[in-house]
């Protein structure tokens, strides 16, 4: 009799719900990948997905922009003969952006910038190579139940034209707190966020 093999069971920061009106992440963030809490990791954002922050207003509002190249890779499979940028990633450049407005607005106080839920989301165009992708947060206030999670509310242009909307919850945090990690690797990450926002804001130096 074969012997029956152990069932994967996915952790719980990596749980999710999909339905159509709640898309909930419980713990996707942008960040080291495959990273065990006390590691320091070497780099962050290695798949950012917004190129640029042309405006912010701290605890008001962000506005990021995304070019999509036809090099990008997935490209070729999403779709060889209509290449477009999947729905996930419109996503996630829309969270990178809100992310960046919780971080700046908090001064980076937390290492962990998380989604904690996505809702009412609708993606009505297609972002296709050479499109640029506007997108736009607004800072709608934090959660009377926890004062670490505030409600944004997205949507990403294309010419003029809304291609999707919906709202974020982010949640902030430290490992050290949830964790039991190195102190350190707080430090380090908040750091790491910090320039790659300087870089986001001044890629030429102008």
């Amino acid at each position: 009799m074969a012997k029956e093999q152990p069932r994967f069971k996915m952790p719980k920061t990596g749980r999710f719900l999909l339905s159509l009106s709640v898309f909930r992440l419980g713990g996707i963030f942008a960040g080291p990948l495959a990273v065990e809490p006390p590691l320091v990791p070497d780099a962050l954002m290695r798949f950012s997905q917004i190129d640029r922050i042309v405006a912010f207003e701290p605890g008001v509002s962000l506005t990021a922009t995304k070019t999509l190249s036809l090099s990008e890779e997935y490209l070729k499979d999403h779709f060889p003969r209509f290449p477009v940028m999947p729905g996930v990633l419109m996503l996630e450049a829309t969270f990178q952006a809100a992310m960046y407005l919780v971080r700046l607005t908090d001064d980076f106080a937390h290492a962990m910038v998380v989604l904690d839920d996505a809702r009412n989301l609708k993606f009505q165009g297609f972002v296709q190579p050479g499109d640029q992708l506007l997108i736009n947060v607004e800072w709608y206030g934090r959660q009377e139940r926890d004062r670490n999670i505030v409600k944004l509310k997205v949507s990403g242009e294309i010419g003029g034209k809304t291609a999707m909307s919906g709202w974020l919850l982010i949640r902030s945090y430290d490992l050290a707190d949830t964790h039991q990690a190195d102190p350190a690797t707080d430090r380090h990450m908040r750091q790491e966020f910090r320039k790659s926002s300087r870089l986001l804001f001044n890629q030429l130096g102008d």
